[in-house]
């Protein structure tokens, strides 16, 4: 069975070797050997393995990993073995031909040239004298900022505005609070408060079903704020008239009041502090190595911002490669939802920046540290492609019931297109700017028909407005347009439907009125649709035993033997040593006692 390119990426990705933990009681049982040797752990035919070479591998590695994360005896044993079996897979491979053999795949390469700049930039960042805040600036921090560790009574709420139309009468507004108060008695038999101000509310908040964040007392004004702080959660106010018109709240929740001692939070400072100094020092040694260059630290959006035009290149050092550029498109391919793409710029402006200025000052240090780095990432390329190897024993069938078990998993992405019409939010009583943007929705769903079918001819009548403004949003899965225009998230997350209007919405200081032109919604994909899908699920879901049965094919063809009984002392001595905190030995049948400075390996 031959996998796809896609395929094989998505099983590179889960099936990456990670020390292949699990029940051992599966694994090999290799026959003793070197009993006569104390120092020997293992052989194979590329070699041993000694009580120096395991040493020296937990060493390397970080101090959260230099133990296991079980408790008990067959857990250590279990950790020791595969740390072990660690070591026998990179000797190995590190002694096949195939380590040429990657390095000039045009897959490594991509990758290497990408992980390069990460490597480059991580060091030079690390030859920058960085301190760690202290005890006594978070003290200092505590006591100037005492608003940042005691927050005040808060409260989550709906409310339903009918709102006073500009020069009403006073019997217009008499006539606009009885009606509230009516809507009031509704709420009062059971309504629900969410739909009835859906439905009859005139502020911005209307489309959120009325729901107000978490908001303080200090927020709000004269009697509205009064009144909202003397409610009990779940019980309906009383109709408030004011200037705006008549209000009616709910509140849903209660935070109360709390004061954080420096006690309970002052190494919480500590950390905060700390990771302010590092970003603070991250900027300006961009901005300062950026300077150096001739060059500029770009900002997002750029000016005339086009999505559509992913060509646009942002940022280069000189170099003319496309891998060596930042275009719109590798901004947006490396945006998530928690990496916006302002974000995903700065890091990829930076990665260039540092890797340029870490070959430019510290040109010395660069061979070592790229030799070292490649050579891991090649081995990572080897993983994989024997992992995968052994993926190609998988048998359809098999992928055919892993299918029909979890069938509801594999669906398409649903698709949208839209254009969003805006209005900016005039000064002054913000309620009038919502007097356009909802004569427009007002305009669009009278008829009842499909608002998508009249907007462009309706929208002639509000396109001279000041500042009013339209963007198409070509089609395109939900989960990148989510990721892309977080502004629209509130929107898009409403049960969606062809032709539907929106809005009106805020989004910075501008009412948006957003207008489904297209949607493609999700359907269940058949098997050969969702293959590529079906396949990394299944090397996810049966990631482990997927990666022990490789393991045991490995040992065997490559005549793997280790010793149980050296294991089993070399265990007994790292946990005493771990228990005594003792100097580390000379003796090859001791182990080295991990060194806390020691860093992790690339």
């Amino acid at each position: 069975m031959k996998h796809s390119t896609a395929s094989f990426l998505l099983l590179s990705a889960t099936l990456l070797w990670s020390g292949c933990s699990g029940d051992r009681s599966a694994n090999v049982e290799p026959a003793p050997v070197g009993i006569d040797d104390p120092g020997l752990l293992a052989v194979h035919d590329h070699g041993e393995i000694r009580v120096t070479d395991l040493d020296a591998l937990l060493v390397s590695l970080p101090a959260a990993r230099r133990q296991p994360s079980t408790k008990g005896e067959a857990g250590f044993t279990a950790w020791i073995s595969d740390r072990l079996d660690d070591l026998f897979v990179r000797q190995t491979l590190t002694a096949s031909p195939m380590m040429e053999e990657v390095e000039q795949d045009e897959s490594f390469q991509r990758t290497w040239a990408s992980q390069r700049r990460i490597v480059l930039a991580q060091a030079y960042l690390q030859q920058i004298e960085i301190e760690a805040a202290t005890l006594a600036e978070a003290r200092r921090y505590y006591d100037d900022h005492p608003s940042e560790f005691s927050s005040a009574e808060r409260r989550l709420l709906h409310n339903l505005l009918l709102a006073f139309p500009t020069q009403a009468t006073s019997e217009r507004k008499d006539t606009i609070c009885q009606r509230a108060e009516q809507l009031r008695q509704e709420l009062l038999a059971g309504a629900s408060f969410e739909e009835m101000a859906l439905r009859y509310s005139n502020s911005s908040t209307a489309a959120a079903g009325g729901l107000i964040g978490d908001i303080l007392k200090e927020k709000l004004r004269g009697d509205v704020g009064e009144l909202i702080f003397s409610l009990q959660p779940g019980i309906v106010s009383k109709v408030l008239r004011n200037a705006a018109g008549c209000q009616i709240f709910l509140v849903v929740s209660v935070t109360p009041a709390v004061h954080n001692s420096f006690e309970t939070i002052g190494g919480r400072i500590v950390e905060q502090l700390t990771r302010r100094k590092v970003a603070d020092l991250t900027t300006e040694e961009a901005r300062r190595v950026a300077a150096s260059l001739g060059l500029e630290v770009p900002s997002w959006p750029p000016e005339d911002f086009d999505p559509e035009d992913t060509q646009r290149v942002l940022f280069s050092l000189g170099d003319d490669s496309a891998d060596g550029q930042i275009s719109v498109r590798r901004v947006l391919a490396n945006s998530r939802a928690d990496v916006p793409p302002s974000i995903a710029l700065q890091q990829l402006v930076r990665q260039r920046l540092f890797s340029a200025a870490m070959v430019r000052d510290h040109g010395e240090l660069v061979g070592p540290l790229e030799a070292a780095a490649k050579s891991q990432l090649a081995l990572q390329f080897q993983r994989r492609r024997l992992l995968s190897a052994h993926l190609e024993a998988v048998s359809t069938q098999t992928l055919e019931e892993h299918y029909a078990r979890r069938k509801d998993q594999f669906n398409s992405e649903t698709q949208v297109e839209a254009t969003v019409y805006s209005w900016p939010i005039q000064p002054g009583d913000p309620l009038r700017s919502l007097d356009r943007p909802r004569a427009f929705i007002r305009a669009l769903t009278e008829q009842g028909d499909s608002a998508r079918d009249r907007a462009s001819t309706l929208f002639a009548q509000f396109a001279n407005d000041p500042g009013v403004q339209t963007e198409a949003i070509p089609l395109r899965s939900l989960r990148t347009l989510l990721a892309q225009r977080r502004d629209l998230t509130r929107a898009l997350l409403h049960d969606l439907e062809e032709g539907q209007a929106i809005g009106p919405l805020r989004s910075g200081n501008r009412m948006l009125v957003l207008v489904i032109e297209s949607l493609v919604p999700s359907r269940p994909l058949s098997f050969s649709e969702a293959y590529d899908q079906v396949v990394s699920d299944y090397a996810s879901q049966e990631a482990t035993s997927l990666r022990r049965e490789w393991l045991e094919l490995f040992k065997k063809e490559h005549h793997y033997r280790q010793s149980e009984v050296n294991l089993a002392q070399f265990g007994d001595r790292l946990v005493s040593s771990l228990r005594s905190g003792g100097e580390p030995s000379s003796d090859e049948t001791a182990p080295i006692e991990p060194d806390p400075a020691a860093g992790s390996e690339s």
